[in-house]
């Protein structure tokens, strides 16, 4: 029961990221809509990986991570955005586009870069001798 908590982080993004997707243009916060709508498909998928590789790598034991875990998670993200896609072209003042599936799938590998990156810190400071 413990480690299902782990998983809270990513749901509550995920949850998040969804309603905005697939919220019609009009709703949208007035920020939201000048920025580039590239980065913000790339940022936010970028975030979704992270979030979801944090949720993975605490859920199972170190032991238990491995490749195939990691292709299966980015491949369930990769066609959850595909899906969010095809669904924001029935959302008023929202479409389709092949590009922002791109820049999703981009957003993944830079999440997954970012996770990489922020363990090997992490793992740095750990053993970093201030003294």
């Amino acid at each position: 029961m413990r480690r299902i908590v782990y998983w809270i982080p990513f749901t509550v993004y995920s949850a998040v990221l969804v309603y905005l997707l697939l919220s019609p243009s009009a709703q949208l916060p007035e920020y939201l809509l000048e920025q580039s709508d590239k980065i913000l498909h790339l940022i936010s998928f970028a975030g979704l990986k992270f979030f979801y590789l944090t949720a993975v790598s605490r859920f199972y034991q170190k032991s238990d991570l491995n490749t195939s875990i990691l292709i299966h998670g980015f491949l369930l993200l990769s066609i959850s955005g595909g899906i969010i896609e095809v669904l924001q072209s029935v959302v008023p003042g929202r479409n389709a586009s092949l590009s922002d599936f791109l820049f999703n799938n981009i957003g993944l590998v830079s999440g997954l870069l970012v996770f990489i990156l922020f363990r090997y810190v992490l793992i740095v400071l750990k053993n970093w001798d201030f003294f």
